[in-house]
């Protein structure tokens, strides 16, 4: 629903350098073209002076160290890692060769205790590209304020990812592997470094009575933003903007006088937001409370949506199920997980009820609240969410892609197309409770050679004279060999080979037992199913009866299942028994 508008920006060239128009509100926007074209008029050729000169020296302290979260955004940002590949990679680099600390921390910091151990930790890195830095630091100390990066309160279970005393192989590391361990070794490197220095310098022209201006910044001393540079990067960490100004400022004064020589008029267009890459939604699921309006909620919400080793694959539960799909970097939500949005109730959809359940777990760890009265009121919120479905008479009817007319072989409903990350089409049933998904492949199937028949029945077939020898003047026999029987021969005896297209199964339906999808089924024999019921008519209360009719959980040779409330209710008679065992022991 987003409706873009058009904007206009004027910027002047002054010769040795240009500068940006700006408004009495610090905007470089104009919003009516009459108006940008008024300016444009008014200001070419004018004559004007520079009011303002402004050079500042700033610094900007290293980054802090990496925790799974912020490493999974980087990895997506610069190496284009999903959240999973992230975990799955760090988590060789933990447990196979041991050249990092453990993966699945919240923190950021260090505790004191650990930094005795940093002198090792270089050491190890000496035959690897980040060797002369680490000497040097070896050699000369690393800096002296480390509050960024030690902090003994911030610290729970696990402290910040950091290299292990164990010396690197780069050899034995695959190219992920190394990509992704140079990124904790460049952030690691950069939390010990000197701070980065820099100045800008700020120039403000008036001109008519209208303001331009224009920056330039220049770094004085590259401190930690050096650090990258070892391995041909750049740092993950953005700075501040260097400006549009030209070097032509550093030469001007306060009073020195100048005439816009030419204008340039740019028009615009305002940008609907852009789509969630999976860097972007870590870092929401991390600040979910910034989506919540309710203060006190908000601050139990400090913690986000999962935790920093689940978040990777909450994102791919979502994909699996075809909810959302990858398109280059982005995010982008199918037909499916958009119906699924429209149609659940609203406080799914809100960070609020998670931020409501941390905020009673937090009265029952302090003791102003027991936690009976929480299970029981868990168990009436999911009765209620159940029956708000049930009673939702809207039907579930997603704008399919692709062959709309491909019904599911076990329910019925419609199927949707989806890509792989191989560019291959899968079929999935839109139905929740079948998840149903199939996909068509090319298998190679070799065809026996065919037999030539002679002509006469009686005849035996024709043997194909390969070579012939003649005797020779000398004694010796002259073999001559008929390339074209040879060839005939060889692609003879060579096996021929046909490509079919069958269907093979990814997820079985819920509605048939496991055991039954040991063997693919192709196109033909999934055609043949003739029994396509109604789904728009299709009613929630006839689901026991409709699984029933197309093998439900409880048919033979299924794995069994239950409900929620079976496993509730098995639960509560379990402890039942427990609590009669302890009374009879006593």
């Amino acid at each position: 629903d987003f409706a873009g508008r058009f904007y206009w920006t004027l910027k002047a060239d002054f010769g040795s350098f240009k500068a940006s128009w700006y408004s009495p509100e610090n905007t470089i926007k104009i919003n009516e073209e009459a108006k940008a074209n008024e300016l444009a008029a008014k200001l070419k050729g004018a004559k004007g002076k520079v009011t303002s000169v402004r050079e500042v020296p700033k610094t900007e302290k290293p980054p802090l160290a990496y925790d799974l979260t912020e490493l999974q955004r980087d990895a997506n940002n610069i190496l284009g890692f999903s959240a999973k590949e992230t975990l799955d990679t760090l988590q060789r680099l933990y447990e196979v060769y041991k050249i990092v600390t453990y993966p699945r921390t919240d923190s950021r910091y260090i505790t004191a205790d650990i930094v005795p151990t940093i002198p090792d930790r270089l050491a190890a890195l000496s035959a690897t590209a980040f060797g002369l830095r680490a000497s040097s630091f070896l050699r000369n100390g690393i800096r002296t304020d480390l509050s960024r990066l030690v902090n003994d309160e911030l610290v729970s279970d696990h402290h910040a990812l950091l290299p292990t005393e164990q010396k690197v192989d780069i050899t034995k590391l695959s190219t992920n592997e190394k990509a992704l361990w140079e990124l904790i070794i460049t952030r690691f490197l950069e939390t010990v470094s000197p701070d980065y220095e820099y100045k800008t310098t700020t120039v403000e022209v008036e001109v008519e009575g209208e303001r331009f201006m224009t920056r330039l910044t220049l770094p004085v001393k590259q401190g930690w933003r050096d650090v990258a540079r070892d391995v041909g990067r750049r740092s993950a960490v953005n700075t501040e903007d260097d400006g549009d100004g030209d070097l032509g400022i550093l030469s001007l004064k306060e009073g020195t006088e100048l005439t816009i020589n030419d204008v340039v008029l740019k028009r615009s267009a305002t940008l609907p937001p852009d789509r969630y890459t999976e860097a972007d939604l870590l870092f929401a699921m991390e600040h979910a409370g910034r989506f919540v309006e309710d203060a006190e909620l908000k601050s139990h919400l400090e913690n986000g949506l999962g935790t920093p080793a689940t978040r990777a694959d909450i994102i791919e539960k979502l994909i699996q199920n075809n909810c959302i799909e990858r398109q280059g970097k982005e995010l982008v939500p199918t037909a499916k997980g958009r119906e699924l949005v429209r149609l659940v109730p609203q406080q799914l959809k809100s960070a609020e009820l998670t931020g409501k359940w941390e905020q009673r777990l937090f009265s029952i760890a302090h003791g102003t609240e027991t936690e009976a009265p929480f299970i029981d009121d868990i168990k009436k919120n999911a009765t209620d969410l159940v029956n708000q479905v049930i009673l939702n008479r809207e039907k579930f009817d997603p704008n399919l892609m692709g062959d709309k007319t491909r019904l599911c072989p076990y329910c019925g409903w419609p199927m949707m197309n989806v890509f792989d990350e191989y560019e291959r089409v899968h079929h999935v049933c839109q139905r929740f409770s079948c998840g149903y998904e199939e996909m068509e492949v090319k298998k190679r199937v070799e065809v026996a050679p065919a037999e030539v028949i002679p002509t006469h029945a009686s005849a035996s077939p024709t043997k194909r004279v390969l070579a012939t020898a003649t005797p020779g003047t000398s004694g010796k026999k002259t073999i001559v060999i008929r390339k074209g029987a040879v060839k005939a021969a060889v692609a003879k005896a060579t096996p021929q080979v046909k490509w079919e297209t069958v269907t093979e199964v990814v997820k079985p339906s819920h509605y048939r037992p496991r055991n039954e999808f040991s063997q693919n089924r192709d196109n033909d024999n999934r055609r043949s199913f003739d029994r396509k019921p109604d789904n728009r008519n299709f009613k929630r209360d006839d689901r026991r009866n409709d699984r029933r009719e197309f093998g439900s959980y409880e048919s033979k040779g299924s794995s069994g299942g239950g409900t929620f409330a079976d496993f509730i209710k098995a639960s509560e008679e379990r402890k039942k028994r427990d609590e009669e065992r302890r009374k009879n022991k006593k």
